[in-house]
């Protein structure tokens, strides 16, 4: 990932080198972004604040679970959490019964943590989010 970073580093200051309009843009600030956000999501440390949180969040009355972290088998760069048996959303079937369901609770989640909890899930990709047989949703 250092070499990736490296070369669009490489690339942001050519482009600023080689087109005036560039500096304008600041790539290489936008660059310096993306590195500083790309190492606080690679902070596992972090990533297990951000489960006990919205573990302490979850409305028990809603069919939404987030695994529980193990922080003593956990560090910077290992993150342990509890084991969720599901399917990714990807599995799911468009326009189907189950998700018309699971995008409704969904919806619901991100609303209650936005608006009533001041916290939200940042990363809300398929990849993700899991559904079980009993229609529980893992974020």
């Amino acid at each position: 990932m250092r070499g990736d970073l490296d070369l669009l580093y490489i690339t942001a200051r050519a482009l600023e080198q080689a087109i005036e309009e560039m500096q304008l843009y600041s790539p290489s600030e936008i660059v310096a972004e993306f590195e500083k956000g790309l190492l606080r999501e690679l902070n596992f440390a972090n990533e297990l604040s951000n489960l006990e949180t919205a573990r302490q969040f979850l409305d028990p009355e809603r069919p939404v679970v987030v695994p529980r972290p193990y922080p003593e088998l956990s560090s910077k760069t290992i993150l342990t959490m509890e084991f969720f048996a599901g399917r990714p959303f990807r599995a799911i079937e468009s326009g189907s019964a189950e998700g018309k369901y699971a995008a409704a609770e969904l919806i619901r989640a991100a609303a209650k943590q936005v608006f009533l909890d001041g916290f939200f899930h940042g990363d809300p990709h398929a990849g993700n989010m899991l559904i079980n047989d009993r229609r529980t949703l893992c974020m």
